[in-house]
């Protein structure tokens, strides 16, 4: 994750914000996908971390109690990251 202040910071969440905008479009027509459960789950982590930035502003860093709610999302329902134990200990 970035931190404050680092240089890059706005242009690293635009682009995040398009892949997810993107992802999302893509995803959400095809209803054999959307109406999977892991779909739902990574779009619940995908609205979390952009109404973070639309409420935040892309200046202002994921707290590190809102980057845990998101990456145990992602690694204990979609199962795309690093096992649990590595994450959270």
């Amino acid at each position: 994750m970035v931190k404050r202040g680092e240089p890059d910071i706005k242009v690293t969440v635009e682009s995040a914000r398009d892949e997810m905008n993107r992802f999302t479009a893509y995803y959400r027509r095809n209803n054999k996908v959307a109406g999977a459960a892991s779909f739902s789950t990574l779009y619940t982590a995908i609205s979390t971390l952009s109404g973070h930035f639309q409420n935040y502003g892309p200046e202002y860093p994921v707290p590190a109690k809102r980057q845990k709610v998101i990456c145990y999302i992602l690694c204990i329902h979609v199962h795309i990251c690093a096992p649990p134990s590595l994450v959270f200990s």
